[in-house]
């Protein structure tokens, strides 16, 4: 069984590839600083504030590892006006198959096989 050391390592190996976050604003594409980019144990916070500058339609966040490639995206839509303040945010929590922590899993193995072809 996974060791919560293990859990803790391996949500930080994660938390050190993620690189940039973007939004759309009235479908252009815009890159933001991470507002909050946090570590706590097996657990990751991410969040972004949207400004005065960012008006509009606002959709698909989305957060890219250190490859450019999109580690997480939300289709949720908001629309923002000058006048309000906004944070866009996600945790992303690693833990344990509780179901099957000390068996194996015959469907994730033949998933992870299935990738490799």
């Amino acid at each position: 069984m996974i060791q919560n050391t293990g859990l803790i390592s391996s949500t930080k190996a994660i938390y050190d590839l993620i690189s940039k976050a973007t939004i759309e604003v009235d479908g252009k594409v815009k890159e933001k600083e991470f507002f909050v980019k946090d570590l706590i144990e097996n657990r990751i916070v991410i969040m972004i504030e949207l400004g005065e500058n960012d008006i509009g339609k606002i959709n698909n966040f989305t957060v890219y590892d250190k490859d450019n490639n999109i580690f997480y995206k939300s289709d949720n839509e908001i629309v923002k006006d000058s006048n309000t303040g906004f944070m866009i945010g996600f945790t992303l929590r690693v833990e344990r198959n509780h179901r099957n922590s000390n068996k194996w899993d015959y469907e994730e193995i033949k998933e992870v096989f299935e990738r490799r072809e």
